[in-house]
């Protein structure tokens, strides 16, 4: 009896052994993802950004954390289908509809820049169950195309994994929410308006290098994460994340504009990269062109009694595709506020006198006129007050 019990427990432990070997060694089951071809913008020919993206998909499969779809099997599944797409597919919802075809958990959309000899490949991942964007990311580069193959299409892959995993040694994942940014290029844009205020003029031309800034004002559940994260005080008006997630966060200072900006990785706005990124390099004078301001445009005096959600007006977009930039609430820059700046600025990347009692806000309010709300139009306030109508956007 005793043999037979031993016989009993030698095998009940011979088969759990087995188990947890064969269970050791069964792989652990990888994300399934899918990269479109990059788009090509600026001075990057298709060929290239396609190039561009194989090499992009090669270093994510060896980073083995993924499993990568490859673009033949996308392209006959999408024929298959019968999926048509006219031009690039770089909103959202497109991308949601294609992954959804393809059967993918995640899928990446991209583009390549090139202006002058500056290289921008810029990613996002998209959640395709959730339809949202999990986050984005970019790396520039000063050099030439076979530097972008070798090395810059790897810094990405290796950045798109840190932000999905976090495990590559030395890497800290940002704590911060998703904040969708918009790529800004160098280059040469017109500042300030010979026929505004004193504090316009004069007109002058000025170069910035590129930038990233957010696409939409901060939002009050992205400034809740930060108030989480860091203890900071609470906003001293109009605070309800719960009801109002996607509204702008107001009532918060200069200082707490900064300090939001440098824990998201970031930091705020110089205020010449506020206008640029407000009215792009045609000197237009509102964010969507030249035509008067009206309701349909944006929230501003007479439209609403009350800020609105970020993003709520599609046709008051700048150029770049920025919601917002006037009007609903002004905006902290960083740079101090000085009247006659413009008369004594630098022509390239300024960065606003070095003292001052004032920091610019730009863009007006919902309780401020047409005369305002002008891309061009200044103004300065102290930077310890808060206001229910003054708000911040984030620059990377």
């Amino acid at each position: 009896m005793k043999k037979i019990i031993n016989i009993i427990i030698i095998s009940f432990f011979s088969i759990l052994l087995c188990t947890l070997y064969t269970f050791s060694k069964t792989p652990i089951k990888l994300q399934t993802i899918a990269v479109l071809d990059f788009e090509a913008k600026g001075g990057v020919l298709h060929d290239e950004a396609s190039i561009i993206t194989d090499r992009f998909r090669t270093h994510l499969v060896n980073t083995g954390k993924f499993e990568v779809m490859e673009r033949s099997q996308m392209i006959k599944i999408l024929k298959e289908q019968n999926f048509q797409q006219t031009g690039y597919c770089s909103e959202t919802e497109c991308s949601v509809k294609i992954g959804k075809l393809l059967a993918v958990n995640r899928l990446i959309i991209g583009s390549v820049t090139k202006i002058g000899s500056t290289y921008s490949i810029n990613v996002r991942m998209i959640n395709i169950e959730k339809g949202k964007i999990l986050f984005e990311t970019y790396e520039d580069c000063e050099c030439r195309i076979d530097d972008v193959l070798k090395l810059k299409t790897k810094i990405v892959a290796d950045k798109v994994v840190n932000l999905t995993y976090g495990n590559i040694p030395g890497y800290t994942p940002s704590p911060a929410p998703f904040i969708e940014m918009v790529y800004i290029p160098p280059g040469v844009f017109t500042m300030g308006d010979n026929n505004g205020d004193n504090d316009e003029k004069p007109v002058h031309k000025v170069h910035l290098n590129g930038y990233y800034i957010s696409k939409y004002e901060i939002t009050q559940i992205q400034y809740k994460k930060f108030i989480e994260q860091t203890k900071r005080k609470i906003p001293s008006c109009d605070w309800s994340p719960v009801n109002k997630p996607n509204y702008p966060v107001v009532c918060v200072d200069w200082n707490d504009a900064k300090a939001f900006c440098a824990w998201a990785g970031g930091r705020l706005p110089t205020e010449a990269e506020w206008e640029k990124a407000a009215r792009g390099t045609d000197a237009r004078k509102y964010p969507w062109g030249n035509s008067e301001p009206n309701c349909n445009f944006l929230n501003y005096l007479g439209c609403t009694n009350s800020t609105t959600a970020v993003g709520a007006y599609n046709a008051g977009k700048s150029p770049y595709g920025i919601y917002d930039m006037t009007g609903n609430v002004w905006e902290w820059a960083n740079d101090w506020y000085e009247n006659n700046y413009y008369a004594h600025s630098p022509s390239k990347n300024p960065q606003g006198p070095s003292t001052g009692s004032l920091r610019v806000t730009r863009g007006g309010s919902l309780s401020y006129d047409a005369t305002d709300v002008r891309c061009s139009n200044r103004s300065g306030s102290a930077p310890a007050e808060k206001f229910f109508d003054v708000g911040f956007r984030l620059v990377k």
